[in-house]
Parts: C-alpha cells; structure tokens; sequence
C-alpha cells in the first residue's frame, strides 16, 4: 500500500506522524506532500517526528502571510496544484488529511479528483465553532463530501460529522492522534523545558501561556499579557510565555511583559520543547486547540482563552474552564486556582477525554483492513 500524506502545518504534522510511523512499521510506503514556509518548520519536525523516509519527500513553498480568507486561499491554490501533479505521477491508494484547514482540504479536494479514497485524521475538530466566517467551517462540510474515512477523535466530533451529512458507517471514533504523538515524544525526551533546571521543592509554581490564534485582537492580548503579569508578581509564579508568530500582536506582550520578574517571553517553542515545558509546568492558559488536548492526560489544569472552545470534552471532563481574555475573569479564575487547593487538586486529576494514546493503532488498522 503506498499513502500519500499531505501536512501543511506544525499541528497537522505532530497529528499525522504517530500514523506516518505506524504504516511505515507495517512497511507500508508513506509519501509526505509538504508545506515549507520561511522558518521551514514542517519537514524539520516530520524529520524530529521519524516521520520521514529518503526520497519520500516533496515541499511546496510559500510566503507566511495573517491568517484568514487570504492564506486560506493562497494555500489551498497551491496544495491543489502540487497535489494534483503528484498524484499523476506517483498514484496512492489512499490519501491522508488531518483536520479541516486549507492543506488538508486541498488535499482531499486531490484525491477525489484523481479517484483515490481520502483518510481524514482528526475528522469534524474545528478552530472556531459556530463562526461561519472561519474557514474551517466550510472546509468541514466540503471535505465531508470528498472524504471516504472519518476519523474522529471523540464522540461530539461524530456528531458534527453527523449533523453534516456524513454516512455513520464511514465515521470511526479513535481517539485523537496528538496525544499519541505527546506521550511519544515525552517518552524519547526530545525537548527541554523552557522553565529551564528542574524544580526543587519548595520553588515557585510554574504558569504555561500558550497563544496561538492569529485572528486574536492586540488590545485581548494586551488584557491576557497584563493579567499574567499580575499574576506573576502577585502569587509569585514562574511564567514562560512563548511570543506569537503574528508579527502584528507580539509587541503588546513584549510591552505589557518585558522586565516582569519571573516571567520569560521566548520565541516560539518547538514541538518538542513545548511538550517538555507543558509537562513541567503546574498550570497552562491557553487558546491552542491542541494543547487543550494535550494537558489533561497530563494533569495540567487548563484555563482557555476564548469566548468558547473547539475542545469541550475538557471541560466537561473537569480538566479545563473557559474564561476568555477579559481581565478580571482571567485573573479571577486563575487566583482560584492558585489559592483554592482543593479546586487545584480537582482540576489536576489526569484525565482522557481525546482517547488513551492509541489512536494511530486504530486509523492503521482500518486502512490495513480497508484498502
């Protein structure tokens, strides 16, 4: 069987290299269709993931631009063109998606026009439920057309999937594939934390602040950035607050952060690192989608940064509350959490909402069987 993956971005590539690895150890060729901006981050991390293989290789490239419509178009034109020429040379018997952004709806919109079933990994997730403007919204419903194998991390996923028309017998609920690819990479120690030495006991607790959206409003930022600094001084924390890619709100955390004692401003974590500092840390806020899924099996209690989130089952779980980026809610819930110890403790149960870390075993077995 030979699979062609396309990853477009760094969370396609963490969510697609547990599977990439399991077809591969069932010595199963696996062709990469890469996105390569600048920073040339998504090869380098498929390579840190073993998710690669000589000569199994190909890298479309271009500009990094603000996310939105724009990119959102830019890339998907690309991918298809790319794609399209690929499959003609190299034809798959199956063609591997994850998600709904514009790589992945590029690539299923590829392989139905050269008549190859699709895999979607990560199936009926969305970045920002209920907002039609967002693109995965409507990637989700096109791609549900295009796509042969639903593979949903949880069960409100095969709802979505469901309620867009998806045949139930073409959904499969696995378990999501970056906690997978979590506990793999914490395993094999590939990262360090960003909080630097280890812990002794008695040292301050440690805050992870992870922000990722680029549809964020400077002046939210601004708000969360204040607040964390608060926060810092005020319970005595250690923070590590990577900067945002978006050159356009990074200064407000610099302005509102800079000089804060305990507070670190790093550029952008690697996978790796990032894992390592999450699992070195007492509590995160955040508004990445995959660190919302990554932090409860870990016992992390996770305060999310938005209005609502992509994410529920951490909530429902008890892991995870919503309190958006308003001053006063961030800074309420975040002192509950540092002075309630019994709340602390409740939140810091590990938990499993987005599976037990063998979903790829599951998406690998399927294909095995179905292809």
């Amino acid at each position: 069987m030979i699979t062609t993956a396309v990853v477009g971005s760094r969370d396609e590539a963490v969510a697609l290299a547990p599977v990439i690895r399991g077809l591969r150890s069932e010595a199963h060729r696996v062709r990469v269709l890469a996105r390569e901006s600048h920073t040339g981050t998504v090869p380098q991390l498929l390579e840190t993931l073993e998710a690669l293989a000589p000569g199994d290789l190909e890298v479309w490239r271009e500009l990094d631009e603000p996310g939105g419509w724009g990119q959102a178009s830019s890339t998907a034109t690309t991918a298809v063109d790319i794609i399209g020429a690929d499959l003609a040379i190299t034809p798959p018997d199956v063609v591997l998606v994850h998600g709904h952004g514009s790589a992945a709806f590029a690539g299923a919109l590829g392989g139905f026009y050269a008549g190859v079933p699709v895999a979607n990994v990560g199936a009926g997730l969305t970045s920002a439920p209920g907002n039609p403007a967002v693109p995965e919204q409507a990637n989700r419903q096109l791609m549900s057309r295009l796509t042969s194998w639903h593979f949903a991390a949880t069960s409100a996923a095969r709802v979505a999937l469901l309620h867009d028309g998806v045949p139930p017998d073409t959904v499969e609920v696995v378990g999501s594939t970056t906690v997978d690819n979590l506990g793999w990479t914490l395993e094999r120690g590939l990262g360090a934390s960003a909080f630097g030495a280890p812990r002794r006991p008695g040292e301050r607790r440690r805050l992870l602040v992870v922000m990722h959206q680029n549809q964020l409003r400077e002046g939210a930022l601004a708000a969360v950035a204040h607040s964390v600094g608060l926060l810092a001084t005020g319970h005595d924390l250690e923070v590590v607050m990577p900067l945002p890619s978006h050159r356009g709100i990074r200064q407000a955390v610099v302005d509102e952060l800079i000089g804060c004692p305990g507070v670190r401003l790093p550029e952008r974590l690697s996978y790796p690192d990032l894992a390592a500092t999450l699992a070195d840390c007492d509590l995160v806020m955040t508004d990445s989608a995959g660190v919302q899924e990554a932090a409860p099996g870990l016992g992390r209690p996770t305060l999310v940064l938005r209005a609502t989130t992509d994410r529920p089952e951490a909530v429902w779980a008890g892991c995870a509350e919503v309190v958006g980026t308003r001053r006063a809610e961030v800074e309420a819930a975040a002192s509950r959490l540092l002075t309630d110890r019994a709340h602390f403790r409740r939140m810091s149960i590990p938990a499993y909402p987005f599976g037990d870390g063998h979903a790829a075993e599951r998406v690998v077995a399927h294909l095995l069987d179905h292809v």
